[in-house]
C-alpha cells in the first residue's frame, strides 16, 4: 500500500468499480495524491499529477482513462478540489473508496478495415452534420455554411489542417515526409487566411504543427472544440493505420499541449498514444464500416459538442488521408 493511501481518511462507503481502463488501472497501481479536478452529473475527474481519472456512470462509456462504477456518482456529494488518495488500486476521497479490485479491463477493440463506401459514408455524415450538429459546433463549421463568430475563426484553420494532412499524405515514404510543400490544394487555398498563408518550402511536418497550434485550444470548456477535432483526427488516422502522419502529428499535439487546459491535454496525449474512449472508437470505426447512423448516433453521445467536434477531425481527416478506391 503507498504512503499516500495509508494517510487517507477513513472510509464511509465502499464502491466497487466495475471496469476500469487499462491507463487508469495502471494510474491507480502507481499510486500519489490527487485532487478532484471536476465534477458533473454522471462523473468526476481525479487528477493525479498530470494525468487524469474519469470515475462514472455506465452512460458515460468506457474509455483508457476511466473507472465506470454501478452507483450514481452525484450521491457522493463530492466535491471540486477534494484531496484524493490513490494506491494499490483504489481511490479514496472523502470517505468514499473506489475500489478496482474485481474490476474487469477495458481496452479498445481492433479498427475495422476501411470499407469502399467511406467516401459515400464521410459525405452523408457531412451532409446530416450541416443540419444536426450544435450550432456552437466545429463540425457545423466544417460542413454548415452559418457564418457564426467561432465559424469564422475555426474554418480557415481547419482549411489549413486539412492541406497540411493532404500534403502529408502526398508523401509516398517515410523519407519523403519532410519533402518541402510547393502548392496548396486549390479548393483550399482560397480559404487559408488566418495568420500566415501556406508558406512555399514548409514541410509537412511544419504545416501540421502550425495547424495544431492554430487549433489547440480553440474553444471554451474544458476540452476546447479545436482539441476534440484533433482527437478525432488521430483517431482517424490511427484507423485507417496512416501511422507516419499519425507519428507526426502526435508529436505536434504533445509538444502544443500545453496551450489548453490540463484535462484536455492528458486527453490528446492519450490520443497520440493511440487511446480514444469507447464513444469515438464506436464513431471511427461505424465511419469505416460505411454506417453512418451509428457514427453519429455515437459522436452525439460525447458531450454537448465534443462529440461531433470529434467526429468532424475524423471526417475531415478521412476525405484527405486515404486513397479512395470505391
Amino acid at each position: 500500500m503507498s504512503l499516500a493511501f495509508e494517510r487517507s481518511a477513513a472510509v464511509d462507503r465502499a464502491v466497487a468499480v466495475v471496469r476500469a481502463g487499462f491507463l487508469a488501472r495502471d494510474i491507480c497501481r502507481s499510486g500519489g495524491r490527487g485532487v478532484v479536478a471536476a465534477v458533473f452529473d454522471r462523473s468526476l475527474y481525479v487528477r493525479v499529477g498530470d494525468d487524469f481519472i474519469c470515475i462514472g456512470e455506465p452512460a458515460v462509456g468506457n474509455g483508457p482513462t476511466a473507472l465506470i462504477i454501478a452507483a450514481r456518482v452525484a450521491a457522493f456529494g463530492l466535491r471540486q478540489g477534494q484531496c484524493a488518495s490513490v494506491g494499490s488500486g483504489r481511490i479514496a476521497v472523502a470517505g468514499v473508496l473506489f475500489d478496482l479490485g474485481k474490476a474487469e479491463t477495458w481496452r479498445a477493440p481492433p479498427w475495422p478495415t476501411a470499407s469502399a463506401a467511406l467516401a459515400a459514408t464521410c459525405a452523408t455524415i457531412a451532409h446530416r452534420a450541416a443540419a444536426e450538429s450544435p450550432a456552437d459546433s466545429l463540425a457545423r463549421a466544417a460542413f454548415g455554411s452559418d457564418d457564426a463568430p467561432l465559424t469564422r475563426l475555426a474554418r480557415p484553420r481547419m482549411a489549413k489542417f486539412a492541406s497540411a494532412i493532404r500534403q502529408a499524405h502526398a508523401s509516398s515514404s517515410p523519407a519523403k515526409a519532410g519533402d518541402p510543400v510547393t502548392t496548396a490544394p486549390s479548393e483550399l487555398r482560397g480559404q487559408c487566411l488566418l495568420d500566415a498563408p501556406l508558406s512555399r518550402g514548409m514541410t509537412s511536418q511544419e504545416l501540421l504543427a502550425r495547424a495544431v497550434h492554430n487549433l489547440i485550444g480553440l474553444g471554451h470548456g474544458l476540452t476546447p472544440s479545436g482539441d476534440d477535432f484533433l482527437i478525432g483526427a488521430l483517431a482517424m488516422l490511427d484507423a485507417l493505420g496512416q501511422t507516419n502522419i499519425h507519428a507526426v502529428l502526435g508529436r505536434a499535439v504533445v509538444a502544443a499541449a500545453g496551450r489548453t487546459s490540463p484535462l484536455s491535454a492528458s486527453f490528446l496525449r492519450a490520443a497520440a498514444a493511440g487511446h480514444v474512449g469507447e464513444n469515438l472508437h464506436t464513431a471511427v470505426a461505424a465511419i469505416l464500416s460505411g454506417d453512418a447512423d451509428a457514427a453519429v448516433a455515437a459522436a452525439a453521445r460525447i458531450g454537448h459538442t465534443s462529440g461531433w467536434d470529434a467526429l468532424a477531425g475524423a471526417v475531415v481527416t478521412a476525405r484527405n488521408a486515404f486513397d479512395y478506391r470505391g
